[in-house]
């Protein structure tokens, strides 16, 4: 079943067949016609551009509903729109609010414990450093902290002029053929040896910023809850 046409495509489609019937008219319209039929080709031709006038006022005005159609259908879907945001602050946000404000007094002890937490650890590392015990990682940056790392020496296999001793020429120099080789008076030959092309790294521990530093709280009102005061 196929799509209906509005009523603007209807009356377009109508005005294209009259214009396209007045084209014909007027293309009969030659000296070699009769006077009679002269007469009625040209009452044909008037008629037909009397009915595209029409036509075409029609165009004119179904243009112009559809146009306010279509700003009804757009005011209408604003309109939907700004109620729904309407209703979301007047209903939904004050319970979210409140659901917000009792997940901050849940979580102002808890950042209060990692706070005392790490000064308790502080304190524990300053006794094990005068008494020479291990020291304490504490729980958070054992929980969030990247721990450090050794990354191995990095080594490549590559021809080089070894003596006979394993000893590497002080000087070198360049032959005709463009070649470096050993300016030492020794018995130097070319061997494929073991070379390290990267030395040892620690990567150090990465720890993001605490969460007892980082997390700032306010209440409904504004009022700051987390940090507390000093």
């Amino acid at each position: 079943m196929g799509i209906l046409a509005t009523k603007l495509e209807r009356a377009e489609r109508q005005a294209a067949t009259i214009a396209e019937r007045l084209a014909q008219e007027e293309a009969r319209l030659t000296p070699e016609l009769s006077f009679e039929e002269n007469v009625a080709t040209r009452r044909a031709i008037r008629e037909l551009q009397d009915k595209l006038a029409a036509a075409n006022d029609v165009v004119a005005h179904e243009k112009c509903q559809a146009k306010l159609a279509e700003a009804a259908e757009k005011k209408a879907k604003a309109s939907a729109t700004v109620e729904a945001c309407r209703r979301e602050a007047e209903r939904e946000v004050p319970g979210r609010l409140n659901k917000i404000a009792r997940l901050e007094a849940q979580l102002v002890p808890e950042l209060a414990f990692l706070r005392e937490h790490i000064g308790r650890c502080e304190e524990a590392n300053t006794l094990a450093r005068e008494h020479g015990l291990p020291p304490v990682i504490d729980g958070e940056t054992l929980a969030r902290g990247t721990p450090g790392r050794t990354e191995p020496a990095q080594f490549e296999m590559r021809e080089e002029w070894v003596g006979p001793n394993g000893e590497r020429p002080g000087l070198y120099r360049r032959n005709a053929a463009g070649e470096d080789i050993p300016s030492d008076h020794g018995n130097y030959t070319k061997q494929r040896v073991k070379v390290q092309t990267r030395a040892e790294q620690f990567i150090a521990p990465k720890m993001p910023d605490r969460l007892a530093d980082a997390i700032k709280l306010v209440d409904l009102t504004g009022a700051p809850i987390w940090p507390p005061r000093r």
